[in-house]
């Protein structure tokens, strides 16, 4: 009999079995692993579900052939800060003995962290290395950009590779930017870390185009955060523009399970604007119908700013419209501009100005066939490199060549 080679999968931040990129990668991860003849489990130390927008609701269970539990037995987030903390220290007091188990009785031989938290990097490798068993983290932002962004804590996030790094047997950075910095830390330090680049997942079995007609007026779809309020801003002035030149389209806006507040304002601003008879913007819906309006879109759009946090990540979603066959109108900025070719598996819009945007969505408008051949060619990228069974293969073998037990870094 072969030797069950799995897999715990650690996260504090990604909900399951529904949420938004970081669920998707998690899952994908899971689900390419097993592909490749690993066997794993998702474990979420703590809730993640806010009380104005709780969309998951079950403890534990199986999606997709992944099982899944939340450690500290409870999704939702406790309101006071008491309750929080005693929430993760019951999570991960839960996790340690969950681990302990899987280990002692010969499941457990990799441990995958999937969080930008030096806290729980410092926990949960200490966990995997007690268990004696490698720790690897996927790496798919940069720590630093964003507290410099979001005005988080920078001195935590400068601390992060000096103290994180050698705590880890492997790492799996989503982005060339995060390449660099580990290659930097590696000339700086004279350590050996050992890393793989793992780009963005997509199902293309599951996220497919159909045989369906398009008709009626095109529908050009942006989905991401609310927070991104001026790029959505962008897009409603946009919308202006095109109305102006008498061009027939709809944008819609899918903004996932934000704050009710962001979406409320936003509306405000395509009353404000009279754009309300062509731009929708809507919050959470289920992947099924996720699927459908992909599928029925005219094009999809990857919009991303021109700063670091950009260049680190590597958006999800342009997986997913690539795998529908859909034309996608991107920014080139970090990964996108690596994978992508302008006018061929996609279309670049110059910066994010509403004039840009308006341009872009126009040019697809006007030559529907360019871009439906534009869509094919996106398909068979996603086919080809950012399908789950081809990265879940890559990652499984180099799990394997971590070695069955770890003492840790030095």
């Amino acid at each position: 009999m072969a030797e069950t080679r799995g897999v715990a999968i650690i996260t504090e931040i990604a909900s399951f079995p529904l949420g938004m990129a970081g669920t998707s990668r998690v899952r994908l991860y899971a689900r390419g692993l097993s592909y490749a003849g690993m066997e794993t489990r998702v474990f979420i130390v703590r809730g993640t579900e806010l009380p104005e927008s709780t969309i998951n609701r079950a403890p534990s269970g199986i999606h997709l052939g992944v099982p899944f539990e939340y450690t500290g037995g409870r999704t939702a987030v406790p309101t006071t800060w008491a309750g929080r903390r005693l929430g993760e220290l019951v999570g991960l007091v839960s996790l340690f003995r969950r681990l302990m188990v899987l280990r002692r009785d010969g499941w457990l031989k990799h441990a995958l962290l999937y969080t930008s938290d030096l806290r729980f990097i410092k926990v949960f490798a200490a966990m995997a290395h007690y268990v004696r068993v490698p720790v690897s983290l996927d790496l798919c932002e940069w720590p630093l950009a964003k507290a410099t962004y979001y005005g988080l804590n920078v001195g935590t996030a400068r601390r992060f590779m000096s103290e994180g790094m050698p705590l880890l047997d492997g790492v799996l950075p989503i982005s060339d930017y995060l390449v660099d910095q580990i290659e930097e830390y590696r000339f700086a330090t004279g350590s050996e870390v050992r890393f793989l680049k793992v780009p963005i997942f997509v199902d293309t079995k599951r996220f497919c185009p159909s045989d369906s007609a398009r008709p009626g007026i095109p529908t050009f779809l942006w989905c991401g955060s609310l927070d991104y309020t001026r790029i959505v801003m962008s897009l409603v002035d946009a919308a202006v523009l095109l109305k102006e030149r008498g061009l027939p389209f709809r944008i819609e806006i899918l903004g996932g399970s934000g704050l009710r507040y962001q979406l409320e304002k936003l509306l405000r601003y395509v009353e404000k604007t009279a754009t309300g008879d062509v731009v929708v913007i809507r919050d959470f819906i289920p992947e099924e119908e996720l699927v459908g309006s992909y599928d029925q879109a005219a094009a999809c759009l990857v919009l991303l700013r021109d700063d670091d946090i950009s260049r680190s990540r590597f958006t999800t979603k342009l997986g997913e419209f690539l795998a529908m066959g859909r034309p996608v109108i991107a920014s080139p900025i970090g990964e996108l501009n690596r994978y992508l070719v302008d006018g061929k598996t996609a279309f670049f819009t110059r910066d994010l100005s509403p004039g840009a945007l308006a341009d872009a969505i126009a040019s697809v408008a006007n030559d529907r066939t360019r871009a439906e051949t534009v869509g094919r060619a996106g398909r068979h990228l996603a086919e080809t490199v950012f399908d789950y069974r081809v990265q879940g293969t890559r990652v499984a073998e180099f799990l394997d060549s971590l070695g069955g037990a770890s003492q840790g870094r030095s």
